[in-house]
């Protein structure tokens, strides 16, 4: 707030000559506003406070969408709206968070290394998390719902901006939850040389044929052709689905096969 004099702020304090060459006295402050307004002071309101990740003013949102405009040589002019600045970001963090984890990833790719579980479930976190907050953005009807999302109180965190713990990370395979393991089963991957490792200690590779045997055709050729020629096997794949049982395994089983063969 303040008083100003076309439009120069006037301190408190402070004497201040008007454009008749009057000099005001330091203690104007103390005068009426009748007197205040006489001199040809005019008070000044601060703005109101607004979010300007949100809003230009208190008065004028930004745009949800991107708006598109021509320039003068006809060009088009696209200026970014919420929704797209604000998935931008949300790509940002994720690729931050998931940064310090990515060679995990590339010595899985370069020497077949398996990823630890942890690692493996923070990562399908993070981006399941990601997917999660730029559904949420692209599903904000309206300029109010898009701020609401990123709007925490003390019992309702923000539905934007929740990432996943990364002390998941320390989760092994002897302590997922059931929820946990679910998830697993549908990433967990090993290389064909792991899985028949795996499958020679407990004893299983002399019973692959008769298992295949089992299996109906048109499943039969599928899987016996997966068997033959895969380089990787997934935990969720169908054709491990229909091996599973004619294995005589249970999904326990099958699952401990798989964390066998990921530290061979």
């Amino acid at each position: 707030m303040a008083w100003t004099y076309n439009n120069r702020v006037i301190r408190e304090g402070r004497s201040w000559t008007d454009d008749n060459g009057v000099t005001h006295p330091t203690n104007w402050g103390s005068w009426s506003t009748e007197d205040k307004t006489a001199a040809g002071l005019v008070f000044e309101a601060d703005p109101a406070p607004f979010d300007s990740r949100f809003f230009w003013d208190a008065n004028t949102p930004k745009a949800l969408d991107d708006v598109t405009t021509t320039d003068d040589n006809g060009d088009d002019l696209v200026t970014k709206g919420l929704k797209s600045t604000f998935k931008a970001q949300v790509k940002a963090q994720a690729n931050s968070l998931l940064k310090d984890t990515d060679w995990y990833i590339t010595r899985n790719a370069e020497k077949s290394t398996s990823v630890p579980v942890g690692v493996s479930l923070y990562r399908s976190a993070v981006r399941k998390a990601e997917a999660d907050m730029e559904s949420a953005i692209d599903s904000a009807a309206d300029h109010g719902a898009f701020v609401a999302l990123f709007t925490a109180t003390e019992d309702t965190p923000a539905a934007v901006g929740n990432w996943p713990d990364s002390d998941i990370m320390d989760v092994t395979y002897d302590t997922m939850t059931a929820d946990q393991r679910v998830h697993w089963r549908s990433t967990a991957k090993v290389t064909m040389r792991q899985a028949r490792l795996a499958l020679s200690q407990q004893g299983f590779a002399s019973q692959i044929n008769d298992a295949l045997a089992l299996i109906p055709e048109p499943d039969k050729s599928k899987v016996q052709t997966e068997w033959e020629y895969s380089s990787v096997v997934e935990r969720g794949s169908v054709w491990v689905a229909v091996l599973q049982p004619a294995l005589g395994l249970t999904d326990e089983q099958m699952d401990d096969l798989f964390n066998l063969a990921s530290t061979l």
